[in-house]
């Protein structure tokens, strides 16, 4: 589990997803109550807007060695 602050108010979370290296983040205020849930590959706090991002990834060819 990842806890980053982002600002006075506001803090990142993070849970491991799927594969190595890759976390679910969301945003929660200091009341502990979640502002966005943990479902973005990557928050950036922008002008007092949050900036999510989403990846949507797909297996384009299946083998015996692998994907």
């Amino acid at each position: 589990q990842l806890i980053e602050n982002i600002d006075d108010n506001f803090f990142l979370f993070g849970f491991h997803a799927k594969y190595f290296g890759e976390y679910k983040y969301g945003v929660t205020n200091t009341k502990n109550q979640i502002i966005i849930d943990s479902n973005f590959n990557y928050i950036q706090l922008l002008n007092n807007f949050f900036k999510v991002t989403i990846n949507k990834d797909s297996i384009i060819k299946s083998g015996g060695m692998g994907d």
